[in-house]
This record gives C-alpha cells, sequence and structure tokens, in this order.
C-alpha cells in the first residue's frame, strides 16, 4: 500500500456514506486524455528536478524533459512521468520519447526523467541487496520528481499541471521503479530491506535540488502506467492504492510475467538470480483481489523488447492504457480519503453526544466538523456535553489528507428531550390530622407520557405499584410509618425521576 491507514471508532448516524476525491479535471471531455486532439508537441529540455549521488560517488543533476501540447489553453492538466528501462545499468530520458508524445498529443503534460544508474563495480550489482539499493535510489529520483512538480503545479504553475493528478510510469527498469515508488509503504518495508531504504531518505528518499527545494510537498501518485515490470511482492498493493495499467509479455524472459526472479542483465555472461519479484499478471490479481481499478494487456507469446516493436501491441497499448488513465485518473473522481460512519446515536438531553469517524486511504488527516448552533470542531472525535434538544440536527465532517483531496460525510443526531414530571405534594405528613389517607399526583408532559410508581415498603395496602399516561393519582390509607411513592416518567426512552415521602403517625 502507499497511503497510511486510520482506524477510528465511529459513533454517529450515517446520512450518507461519503468518500474523499478530487474533483473530475475541467476540460475532460469525449476526446481529450483518450484521443490524439493536439497536431504538435513542444519540449522543454534539460530541467533540472533534483541532484543526488551514485553508488560511485558521483553527484549528479537530474534532469527532466517536459513534453506538451502545442495550443492547449489548459492550466489544470494531468501529469505523466516516465521512466526508461536499461537494468538500472543504461538507458537515457529521450528513449521514452515516443510514448511521451502520444500522451501529450491527447492533452497531457509528460515528463521523461533522469535517475541514477548503477556505476559500481559490475559484479556487486548481483547482490540482492546492492541491487535494491539501486532500485531503491531509482525510486528516490522518481519521488523527487514528483514533489519538483506539484510544487510547481502549487506555486507558480509554469508548466499547466494539475498537482492532485500526477502518473508515473516506465518501462523495464522504469516500470519496476514506478512501481515501487506507487505501492511500497513505509510500514510494509522488509526487515531485510529496511537499511537500505535508511540509508537513501527513507520511504520519501534524500533526493532534492537544493536550490530548490520540494521536500515540503507530498510524493502520493494517482497513478501507474508500467511496460514489463515487476514488484519486490504482490502485498505491496493494497485497497487504498492508486489504479494501475500493465502490459506485460507471457514469455517475458527479463522480467517475470508472474511470480520469479530477475536474472543477472545482458552485460554479464552468465546467468544468475538477483531477487525475487510479481509480475503483472500476480499484480493484477492482487489488485483485484483489494479492490484497485487495474488493467493487463497480456501479450500472447511475448518477450522482453520485441514486443514494443509490434505496431498491433503498440496501438493496443495506447488504446487500452489511454482509455484506462482516462476513465480511472483524469477523468475520474479520485478516491482517497473514505470516511465510514457507522450506526445511529439518539440520546437524551443531558447526555454527551460522542461524533468519530472511521477514515481509510487518507495520509495524515486532517478533520474539521460543524453543525448545529455553530458548532465546530477540528479533533477526529469530538463530544458534546450536557446535550440540549438544540444540539439535534446534522453535523458535517470534512477530512483533508497530506495529498490535499477531501472527503466529507454527513451524519444526524437526535437530542431527544426529558419528560416535564410535576409531583404534588412535595411530601405528605399525616401528624395533626387523626389520620391516615394521603393523596399523591404525578402529572407529566408532554401528552403520551408513561408514569410507572411504586412504593416502599411495599406490602398492604394493595396496589403498592402501577402505571398510568400523563397523569396519576394515587390515594390510599396507610399503616403508621414512613413511606415513599417514587415516579418514573418515560418518553422516546428519556426518563425523569422523582418521589414524595409520606409521613403517617
Amino acid at each position: 500500500m502507499s497511503h497510511l491507514y486510520h482506524r477510528l471508532l465511529v459513533l454517529c448516524t450515517v446520512m450518507c456514506l461519503a468518500t474523499g476525491a478530487y474533483a473530475q479535471l475541467p476540460d475532460c471531455d469525449a476526446q481529450r486524455y483518450s484521443t490524439a486532439i493536439f497536431s504538435s508537441v513542444t519540449v522543454t529540455t534539460g530541467v533540472k528536478y533534483g541532484q543526488n549521488t551514485t553508488v560511485g560517488g558521483v553527484t549528479k543533476n537530474l534532469l527532466t524533459d517536459i513534453y506538451q501540447p502545442v495550443g492547449d489553453a489548459s492550466v489544470r492538466r494531468p501529469l505523466v512521468i516516465l521512466a526508461f528501462g536499461g537494468s538500472f545499468l543504461g538507458g537515457q530520458r529521450t528513449d521514452m520519447d515516443s510514448y511521451a508524445r502520444k500522451f501529450a498529443q491527447k492533452g497531457y503534460v509528460v515528463a521523461t526523467i533522469d535517475y541514477r544508474l548503477y556505476d559500481g563495480f559490475l559484479l556487486n550489482y548481483l547482490n540482492e541487496l546492492v541491487f535494491m539499493d539501486e532500485v531503491v535510489k531509482a525510486v528516490s529520483d522518481m519521488k523527487a520528481a514528483v514533489r519538483f512538480f506539484r510544487k510547481d503545479a502549487s506555486t507558480i504553475n509554469t508548466y499547466g499541471i494539475e498537482p492532485n493528478y500526477i502518473i508515473i510510469g516506465g518501462y523495464s527498469a522504469g516500470a519496476i521503479t514506478a512501481l515501487h515508488a506507487g505501492y511500497v509503504d513505509a510500514a510494509e518495508i522488509p526487515a531485510n530491506l529496511a537499511p537500505v531504504f535508511a540509508a537513501n531518505g527513507g520511504i520519501n528518499g534524500n533526493t532534492d535540488d537544493p536550490a530548490n527545494s520540494a521536500t515540503a510537498y507530498s510524493s502520493e501518485v494517482q497513478g501507474v502506467w508500467s511496460l514489463s515490470g515487476a514488484i519486490n511482492s504482490k502485498n505491496y498493493i493494497d485497497a487504498c492504492d492508486p489504479p494501475l495499467f500493465m502490459v506485460h509479455g507471457d514469455q517475458d524472459a527479463v522480467v517475470p510475467y508472474g511470480s520469479g526472479f530477475l536474472t543477472s542483465p545482458s552485460q554479464i555472461p552468465f546467468v544468475i538470480n538477483i531477487t525475487a519479484v510479481d509480475g503483472s499478471s500476480v499484480l493484477a490479481t492482487q489488485a483485484t483481489a483489494v479492490g484497485v481499478p487495474n488493467q493487463l494487456y497480456t501479450v500472447a507469446g511475448g518477450g522482453h523488447n520485441d514486443i514494443y516493436a509490434n505496431a498491433t501491441v503498440l496501438s493496443q497499448l495506447d488504446q487500452q492504457g489511454s482509455l484506462f488513465l482516462k476513465q480511472n485518473v483524469a477523468c475520474a473522481t479520485t478516491n482517497c480519503v473514505n470516511i465510514s460512519p457507522s450506526s445511529s446515536q439518539t440520546v437524551c438531553e443531558g447526555s454527551t453526544v460522542a461524533l468519530s469517524a472511521s477514515v481509510t486511504c487518507g495520509t495524515s488527516p486532517v478533520y474539521s466538523w460543524s453543525g448545529p448552533n455553530n458548532f465546530t470542531s477540528t479533533v477526529a472525535n469530538p463530544t458534546l456535553a450536557n446535550a440540549t434538544t438544540a444540539a439535534s440536527g446534522s453535523y458535517t465532517v470534512i477530512v483533508s489528507d497530506a495529498g490535499k483531496c477531501s472527503g466529507t460525510a454527513v451524519v444526524a443526531v437526535t437530542v431527544n428531550p426529558k419528560p416535564l414530571l410535576t409531583l404534588l405534594p412535595g411530601s405528605v405528613s399525616l401528624t395533626g390530622c387523626n389520620c391516615n389517607t394521603s393523596t399523591v399526583v404525578a402529572k407529566t408532559t408532554p401528552a403520551g407520557t408513561a408514569i410507572n410508581w411504586s412504593r416502599t415498603p411495599g406490602g398492604n395496602p394493595l396496589p403498592n405499584a402501577g402505571t398510568g399516561l400523563d397523569q396519576v393519582t394515587i390515594t390510599q390509607s396507610l399503616p403508621s410509618g414512613s413511606f415513599t411513592y417514587q415516579f418514573i416518567a418515560t418518553l422516546n426512552g428519556c426518563q425523569t425521576t422523582g418521589s414524595i415521602p409520606v409521613l403517617v403517625p
């Protein structure tokens, strides 16, 4: 998973079960984001988004080429960040040029990025931890690119990007990078890889541009696009993760289509298993099982490189991938904060009303409650002490997360009044009247209030208990002693109690 989960008890009435979302982009229509509606693309090359040190100790400036459709007036466009393949040993950002142009012609902004390549002793690359260190470095770089563009879009917006619609993707090593960047959460890092992540700045990495730092911005993404990719474990994909589109040949001998091993690249003259991974078919099954939107285009009989030289495959990749990303990211409300209030709460006046919200799929949620009588609260579980009937009504909670999306739920609380109980007289003393007959009266409002009464001590005379509606008059001849008539008035589950003492000499 790629989001922090929160599980809180909810004690509210659901008027609507709400799901947090980014609003659909305003320029979505029948063609944009799925059809090439722009004939030409402009490319801004060599923009620095970060820097970091390679395995070999070289400080590398990380650059990106930015593709935009010519003649597009929109300033709120989704961004696609693409990473090249090459076994983490070779490749360059221009390798993704054709894919970038196709996305840009459909209305996206696209960034093809550098990431650090392995430049250490080649045989060390075959060590699993050394290899995974290189993967984590690439992930750190890709997340820095996400933050770079999110900062720009949230401030000066040089490239006309909507910061809450960022898709990452790539081919081969680039896809492996995107899958790990999109789906690995800090809580799921296995023990053997914890030192690797720690050495590279943790889950968000330590890549940044010191002259234009973007570390304050989120590296969360809203979609992943993978060509012949794999991930360290399918279990990283969980219910709150972003939609996933994949292409993979089912005979891929380099990156497994199912579960298998990444093996030594062609630069090494012998074959050795480096690390176990789950490929696209396994990821599709996992994503479906946990409810993550996904689509896998399987190329029957296809290998690792050959399928991307096939015109039919490229056409299907373009059509299916574009439509999937349009329907599930660019022109869809993107679920990121899910609020799930549960069973109703009806209380009596004078009680404490407890409100709370159960939140999933959000990162560092911020709560904002509002309700009747100008009620507001910024805590997850607010309470209203000594509630009056004026507290009845609808309470709205808006939950915003670190990714700047929000969810809303409206819940209802009913505070019922207690009935008014009037007892006459307040007490009875028959001393000096030379009599032993007492009369007590219990009256209630509003109409329809049930009255239960009892006398202590009991025994004769009978009755010593009874019921009534709205008013009860009790006249009894009592033996000498002290007695108490107790009354309970009940309306809509709310009770008022009282008593009348009687003294008979």
